[in-house]
């Protein structure tokens, strides 16, 4: 991220920054897990994700809002839902997401999401990685979006049900308390704020995506990549970007068909994050919906990109993150849209034995 964008001194955004920061200081799950796996986010009623803190999960957050919206009545001051279900929006099971109201009738109005990698949720493995797994299940478990807190009281039987399904019970309440807490601290900030702050941030966002690939229109590039897999067949993607009546398509339909076994597998939710998150800083825009809207994804059914419900989905956050945007950063520099970035690869592995298939492109 470049720190010397104009949305950077906007009080709004600044208060999701600091919020950013003192989740990454105080999770205990951090041990364990990844901790770059962690944002804030303002999202509108409507669904939109008006700003987050970071770039990598805009996808994911929009997922999670729509299907809490979906399953679960409407929300009141105090309550509190939590998930990690990748068919939910969450991009794996170690990936929990909180989500708090923001009070009616004030400007912001909608939603703050929290989310954040946690350290284990049952499974074969502890920390829930399997390069193996077959099904999601075998990964950890699954928390569909339920309330955590209604009206502000803690629904212990919720939590305990979260946290004795961890070999970490005590770390996963603690997160889960402190998530909480910063949620529902920032929807009473972010319903109090001054509404020309949120104003601010759209007007900014909408001046970078107004016609930003004007100059590439009619042009299209084609790049291949590979993800690795310990269970058989590596997986090809291919990916085509072109321009497109002022549109960014980015096709991926020749990628290959979703894996079983294997837990290389993307939802389309994670997919888009992948491509968001380069195009947002290729752009230096406002980490907001309207990246995704600048987008045109098209990723066949039941691909390695576009999974089906209960393939597992573990490692989607690192190999297929790295190969896709990747990918994705070549096809931009050849069509000449953006200013190339330092990208940040994170090299985290987790600090347990992982029964990988010991090949020279294994990261196992």
């Amino acid at each position: 991220m470049r720190s010397d964008l104009p949305y950077f001194k906007n009080a709004l955004y600044t208060s999701l920054l600091d919020a950013h920061r003192h989740l990454y200081k105080v999770l205990q799950s951090h041990g364990l897990g990844d901790r770059t796996h962690l944002s804030v986010d303002v999202v509108n009623k409507e669904g939109r994700v008006e700003v987050s803190s970071v770039a990598t999960e805009l996808s994911n957050a929009r997922a999670v809002v729509a299907s809490i919206q979906n399953a679960v009545p409407p929300l009141e001051p105090g309550d509190v839902v939590v998930t990690n279900d990748p068919y939910s929006g969450s991009q794996h099971l170690q990936d929990h997401w909180i989500v708090a109201p923001v009070a009616k009738g004030t400007a912001a109005g909608g939603y703050i999401s929290v989310h954040a990698h946690l350290a284990d949720v049952g499974g074969r493995n502890l920390g829930n990685l399997y390069p193996g797994a077959r099904d999601i299940w075998q990964e950890g478990v699954r928390t569909t979006p339920v309330r955590l807190f209604r009206k502000g009281e803690l629904d212990r039987d919720v939590l305990e049900l979260i946290k004795l399904n961890s070999r970490m019970p005590l770390v996963m309440e603690n997160d889960l308390r402190e998530m909480a807490t910063t949620a529902s601290e920032l929807a009473s900030q972010v319903g109090a704020s001054d509404p020309s702050l949120l104003a601010d941030l759209r007007s900014q966002s909408k001046g970078v995506f107004a016609r930003p690939f004007d100059g590439a229109e009619g042009r299209t590039t084609t790049k291949r990549g590979t993800i690795h897999s310990c269970q058989g067949s590596d997986a090809t993607v291919v990916l085509e970007t072109r321009v497109e009546n002022g549109a960014l398509v980015v096709d991926l339909t020749g990628s290959s068909d979703q894996a079983e076994p294997g837990f290389f597998n993307s939802t389309i939710a994670n997919t888009q994050s992948f491509l968001a998150d380069v195009l947002a800083n290729r752009l230096s825009g406002v980490f907001s919906s309207d990246v995704l809207e600048a987008l045109d994804v098209r990723a066949a059914e039941a691909s390695v990109l576009n999974c089906s419900f209960p393939l597992p989905v573990g490692w989607s956050p690192y190999g297929p993150r790295k190969v896709v945007t990747s990918l994705f950063q070549s096809a931009l520099r050849e069509l000449g849209i953006g200013e190339d970035y330092q990208v940040f690869e994170s090299d985290w592995r987790p600090p347990v034995h992982i029964e990988g298939c010991r090949e020279t492109e294994c990261p196992f």
